[in-house]
């Protein structure tokens, strides 16, 4: 064997002899030397996990799912919100016409549904408010991993890092004071709106007790509140006590038994059989509704007028049907008015089933009065109530005393005065009252015309001047102090 092959003198030379030499092509800058020069070797996984080597090719597939299960997170946020603000929007819209309608009331009842709507449109801005946010820091987070390193190994955004979480911590307390701000004034703003209580009123409602879209609201008066029963007389068993001082709401009145009146003065006495029942919804949703919404009790309440001091008109109440009324006590009759006793001084006037009875004269313009066009009840005050008008004896009988000389005559004008003088007209009235100031209706009057003058007695006439307010007349005639 030639031993020349082995000489490291011709290593860079050709093998054939007589040709020239051709030299190893040096090696490159980035290819090891030395075996001391070179490192210990990269691990498989190191070039992957630095971004698929240097070539800088896209995140791996399983990355890329991640964010993509991501951005549907912040989308389903995002819808999540919006759809709770939109319940939150009906369900105002379902208050605002419940509340006007009656099925919705009372302060808890109210104030737990405006918790509601204010909570569902806080969760919903702050589930919107987070999706966003988290879709703003993904993308960022996304720039910060693509920016390259500073020279020296450390990250462009390290050394703000704790300035970071101290900012994000004052951005959640800002937000939550922001959200719990915005559902106050939800709830504010809608009793702002659409109060609990009509401004108009007086007294708060009562406790299970409507007092929108009826037609007429009373105030509880007695010292320790009020019984409702099952009908429209004390023989009906008690279904539920209101408390004194609140406003009740009543839909329409029945006659029942007839009840003293609280107050007045020691020369009258009334009763009422108008009995008061309680407003309450008619169709079966709006009742069940109602029941579980705002605890309204599903059968009748009667509440006798004598204990309710009226809030608003009570002309406007209506007289309920045969349906809601039930007991069969009986509308009063017409009144028939018996002629003036001269000698007691006394109208007598009888009406069956008639409770109480009220007189009153109208006194026309252009008749000789000084005080012409005047609707004066027929009363006295130094006079005891059997008197006075007011309630009638068992047989629907009433007499009243007619101090014409001092109320009446005095008022002639002195040229009728005189003996040569015409007498003057005036219209008497008797009706029956169902309560205290209030008349029956106007065909069960009884109407006569009588002629005054300062030397003979009242005489019966059937000349009735034009003009006459019948309806005046008989509010005047059931007019009392209570």
């Amino acid at each position: 064997m030639d031993d020349r092959k082995f000489s490291p003198l011709e290593e860079g030379t050709s093998a054939q002899p007589g040709m020239p030499g051709r030299t190893t092509p040096e090696p490159e800058a980035s290819e090891p030397v030395t075996g001391a020069e070179v490192g210990p070797p990269v691990p498989a996984t190191a070039s992957k996990e630095s971004g698929n080597g240097a070539s800088g090719e896209p995140p791996p597939l399983a990355e890329s799912d991640a964010g993509g299960g991501a951005s549907n997170g912040r989308r389903g946020l995002t819808v999540l919100g919006v759809i709770l603000i939109a319940v939150g929007i009906g369900i105002l819209c379902v208050r605002v016409w419940w509340v006007q309608i009656g099925i919705l009331y009372g302060s808890s009842p109210v104030t737990q549904v405006d918790v509601v709507i204010g909570a569902l449109v806080v969760i919903g801005i702050a589930c919107i408010s987070v999706g966003r946010s988290t879709s703003t820091k993904r993308a960022e987070s996304s720039r910060r991993i693509r920016t390259p390193k500073r020279q020296g190994g450390g990250d462009a955004g390290a050394p703000g890092s704790d300035r970071s979480a101290g900012a994000g911590w004052t951005n959640w307390a800002s937000g939550a004071t922001a959200l719990a701000a915005a559902g106050a004034l939800v709830v504010s703003l809608l009793n702002l709106i659409q109060p609990l209580n009509p401004p108009g009123l007086a007294m708060p409602a009562c406790p299970g007790a409507r007092v929108k879209d009826v037609p007429y609201v009373g105030i509880t008066a007695a010292t320790d509140g009020v019984n409702s029963r099952q009908g429209p007389a004390r023989s009906y068993l008690p279904d539920g006590r209101y408390p004194d001082s609140c406003s009740l709401g009543f839909s329409a009145y029945c006659l029942g038994d007839p009840i003293g009146e609280t107050g007045g003065t020691s020369a009258e006495m009334w009763v009422t059989s108008r009995w008061l029942l309680v407003a309450k919804q008619s169709s079966k949703f709006a009742i069940t509704a109602a029941n579980f919404l705002s605890g309204e009790k599903r059968d009748p309440q009667f509440v006798s007028d004598a204990f309710v001091f009226p809030e608003t008109s009570y002309n406007l109440l209506p007289r309920g049907d045969s349906k809601q009324c039930t007991g069969n006590y009986p509308y009063p009759a017409k009144v028939a008015l018996r002629p003036f006793n001269a000698r007691t001084g006394t109208f007598t006037a009888v009406a069956r089933y008639a409770t109480n009875i009220g007189m009153a004269v109208w006194v026309p313009p252009r008749q000789g009065f000084i005080d012409g066009n005047s609707y004066l009840q027929i009363f006295s005050p130094s006079l005891p109530p059997s008197d006075n008008p007011g309630q009638t004896t068992p047989s629907g009988s009433k007499s009243v005393t007619w101090d014409y000389t001092d109320t009446l005559v005095s008022e002639l004008q002195p040229s009728v005065n005189s003996d040569s003088g015409s007498p003057g007209n005036v219209v008497i009235m008797a009706i029956p009252c169902i309560a205290p100031n209030i008349p029956a209706q106007t065909n069960t009057a009884a109407v006569s015309g009588y002629r005054l003058s300062g030397t003979n007695p009242p005489l019966a006439t059937s000349d009735i001047p034009q003009g006459l307010d019948i309806n005046h007349l008989a509010l005047a005639a059931c007019e009392a102090a209570s």
